[in-house]
């Protein structure tokens, strides 16, 4: 299950980002807006990091992080 957050305050780039990772098989169970930030990082909050390196690949940058 992924969660997309969009911290860059231009609208709409998690819906985008929600696109690309459902058009990978991957299963975005919620998006919206986060805090400000300056780059994308893919959070592991459980489970196996192999996931978050799915997200990352499929978006084609971040870097990965256990949480």
């Amino acid at each position: 299950m992924v969660e997309v957050l969009n911290g860059s305050g231009r609208p709409g780039l998690a819906r985008v980002a929600t696109r690309v990772l459902r058009s990978q098989g991957l299963d975005v169970v919620y998006l919206g807006n986060g805090p400000a930030v300056d780059s994308t990082t893919v959070y592991v909050r459980r489970g196996d990091e192999d996931a978050g390196t799915r997200v990352r690949r499929a978006l084609a940058q971040g870097r990965l992080t256990s949480a």
